[in-house]
């Protein structure tokens, strides 16, 4: 049998289960997906130390202190980090709060001004197999939780955010920065 490169590996979604506590009353489940990538295969885009080990401590810290339900996926390939938040966005539900965050490189492309993330397996001189920002953007999209952050840890992640910041709903007054 064929063994499953570690690019192509995403782990299982855990089973729902009911928050503990939320700040916010209609909060009924936490999610996170913690993205984390150290090892690349083009030996042209530097390996990284810590960026497993970072996501690996926020998932803990998310789990045992926040009641979080995480999926960790460790140097994942574009494939891999594409199915993880899709069967994310399966799952997820109006009473829900979903939190992600990557950790690895990055890379803005100066002609265009847009931004990637890198995953293992990219070509550090093919874009298309990197995820644009715009296809983070769709992906985060998809969730359609009344909760939804992003921590991204990577060169040229503030390409990600257009000038809105932070959106209240309902009775909340929108907040600019």
């Amino acid at each position: 049998a064929a063994r499953a490169r570690a690019a192509d590996v995403v782990p299982t979604l855990p089973a729902p289960r009911a928050v503990r506590s939320a700040a916010l009353p209609q909060i009924q489940r936490k999610w996170a997906l913690l993205i984390g990538t150290d090892v690349y295969a083009d030996s042209r885009i530097p390996q990284l130390d810590n960026a497993v080990a970072d996501v690996e401590a926020v998932a803990r810290s998310l789990e045992t202190r926040l009641g979080y339900q995480t999926v960790v996926v460790r140097n994942g390939g574009k494939a891999a980090l594409l199915r993880a938040f899709n069967q994310l966005a399966a799952v997820v539900a109006p009473s829900d709060s979903v939190a992600i965050y990557y950790a690895g490189h990055g890379e803005l492309v100066d002609k265009t001004g847009l931004g990637y993330w890198q995953p293992s397996d990219a070509d550090a001189s093919r874009p298309e197999t990197w995820l644009s920002n715009t296809d983070i953007g769709r992906l985060m999209g998809q969730l359609g939780a009344s909760q939804v952050v992003l921590v991204s840890d990577s060169c040229f992640s503030g390409s990600l955010v257009s000038d809105e910041r932070i959106r209240g709903s309902g009775a909340t007054a929108a907040v600019q920065m």
